[in-house]
């Protein structure tokens, strides 16, 4: 049932949000705060989908909660990032109505039986009628309320059983799925990417295949193994399963032995040794005890596909008007058409044309359409219009030094560097920028911010004055910070720190190959170790933003 399924995964006082907003209840109660011409506009259409109206008001609720949850997650949101998750309200919304088109099509209904036994299920999660109500009214609804969010959510799992039907899975399916393998790896990289570099890595791989062991395994991890994370730990990347790590690298591991050692195996990340140190197999008391969860995991997974392909085919089927030109731009950006995304943005700012953020969606679309010019024009609006936020200006400025205009980069950068004081990797970006640059004397007044900076934290709390990189790491400062961007060539980041009070690793300094193409990243705790160069198998992972998937695991 319904309310099982989530009993067991929420504590009792989240219990009637969840299952009120799976079912739209917070939208309940209609736009009658508003009045007059509020009114009139909140019950006005956004949006249609096959004729039916998805109103302002319905859209500014679903934006208002996808909004406070990305800045839970993520901190406090950009302006531009504001316009992203407008577009995936309105796609919320969208979707909510083609699946109750698609459930009124089928005649799927939800009987007053079932509902009153999902109602039962939750107040027995309450020690009185009288503290279920309480609950109720400190949410905002109305037992009614609830029960109308209950009948959508019935109908729903109905809908998801009729799509997705039966799933079969085999024995030897969930034996797999059970199996782990307890893996080291030394991985060597080609310092290069033509054949010839393939073929140097391969030879020197093979010379420490011939030479290592079980027994000095780890010590020719640690010294050799170009996987840097995994390197600090004797190689490890500890448990994996099918499915965790690229094909080649699973393919090698699972058909080895305890302490057995493969020949070199290519890899897209180049040539890795593996040793397997333990094996978990499908057997015994503990197996016998999660076979069960195992094989359901795998059939909600592939009926989960199932409804995944099945949707994305019914949206595209669908007629789907927005009447909203920011929005309209937003969803041809996000299928490639840029070129009337340009003619979206360019209609919204006849209706907004002091609206700084859609100057600036309108840059960025420039700058993928490769009109650096056009872009240029926008992003200098865009500053105009809104002059306190930092990011326009280092964007502004990136543009200028991409077009030789250094001057005025410098002028944007040092603008950006003034309204966010307090951003240490702010300051180190604007500060790398101006270094590529040689503008030192204009990088000192960004020198002063991170010093003060590095002093205010110093005071806060036991981190060395030099902004030691390990501790900041251990303090989790940095799990959302790319390093790579900040590379520079080792005399020009010495150049850059003469002066300055900072250790060298805060810059990222580069002393390897400059045709070295790897990439670091971070991973699940339970596969390998932080850092690790993984060959993780990303195949299954979604994308949220073109350039949000820029860091990879290549274990």
């Amino acid at each position: 049932m319904v309310f099982k399924k989530l009993r067991d995964q929420v504590k009792t006082i989240g219990v009637v949000v969840v299952i009120a907003f799976l079912g739209g209840a917070l939208y309940i109660g209609g736009s009658s705060f508003f009045g007059g011409e509020e009114a009139q506009m909140a019950q006005a259409s956004i949006a249609t989908v096959n004729g039916q109206d998805i109103t302002y008001y319905q859209f500014q609720q679903e934006f208002i909660n996808q909004a406070q949850q990305a800045e839970q997650q993520r901190g406090r949101l950009q302006g531009t990032e504001m316009e992203i998750i407008r577009f995936q309200a309105l796609e919320s919304l969208v979707g909510s109505v083609l699946l109750r088109q698609e459930m009124d099509r089928q005649n799927i209904e939800a009987s007053r039986a079932e509902v009153d036994e999902e109602i039962a299920e939750i107040k027995e999660q309450f020690e009185s009628e009288e503290q279920f109500q309480q609950q109720l009214e400190w949410i905002g609804i109305d037992e009614s309320a609830l029960r109308r969010a209950i009948e959508q959510e019935v109908r729903m799992e109905k809908l998801r059983a009729a799509i997705a039907g039966d799933v079969t899975v085999t024995d030897e399916e969930v034996r797999e799925a059970y199996e782990q393998v307890e893996a080291s790896h030394i991985l060597i990289r080609p310092q290069g990417t033509d054949e010839q570099a393939w073929e140097a890595a391969e030879r020197y791989a093979r010379e420490l295949y011939e030479e290592v062991t079980p027994e000095t395994f780890a010590d020719f991890a640690r010294a050799y193994s170009q996987d840097t994370g995994s390197a600090q730990e004797a190689g490890s990347i500890g448990y994996v399963s099918r499915g965790d790590t690229v094909p080649p690298f699973e393919e090698a591991a699972f058909a080895l032995s305890v302490e057995d050692i493969s020949e070199p195996i290519r890899s897209d990340f180049g040539y890795h040794i593996i040793m397997v140190t333990d094996r978990r197999e499908a057997s015994g008391e503990d197996f016998e005890a999660e076979r069960d969860v195992i094989e359901q995991q795998i059939r909600q997974q592939r009926g989960q596909a199932v409804l995944v392909e099945w949707f994305n085919e019914l949206r595209d089927s669908a007629n789907v008007v927005i009447r909203d030109p920011q929005l309209s731009a937003r969803e041809k950006v996000t299928k490639g058409q840029y070129e009337e995304a340009v003619e979206y943005y360019l209609e919204a700012l006849e209706e907004q044309p002091d609206n700084g953020y859609i100057h600036a969606s309108l840059a960025e679309t420039y700058l993928r359409l490769e009109r650096p010019d056009d872009a240029l024009d926008h992003y200098g609006e865009a500053v105009e219009f809104i002059s306190n936020d930092g990011d326009l200006f280092l964007a502004k400025g990136d543009l200028h030094a991409q077009l030789d205009q250094e001057d005025a980069a410098v002028e944007a950068y040092l603008q950006a560097s003034a309204l966010k004081p307090n951003d240490l990797f702010f300051q180190l970006e604007v500060y790398n920028n101006l270094a590529v640059l040689g503008r030192w004397e204009d990088a000192l007044a960004v020198e002063d911010r991170i010093s003060a900076i590095q002093e205010s934290r110093a005071e806060a709390a036991p981190l060395p004055a030099d902004l030691d990189l390990d501790a900041l790491e251990e303090a989790g400062a940095l799990d959302d910070l790319d390093l790579d961007e900040f590379a520079m060539d080792e005399d020009t980041a010495a150049d850059a720190t003469d002066d300055l009070d900072l250790d060298l690793e805060i810059l990222d300094v580069e002393t390897t190959p400059a045709d070295d193409t790897s990439t670091t990243g971070e991973a699940d705790d339970d596969t390998m170790v932080s850092e690790s160069d993984a060959v993780v198998d990303e195949s299954s992972e979604d994308e949220d933003e073109d350039d949000d998937n820029d860091n990879e695991n290549d274990n």
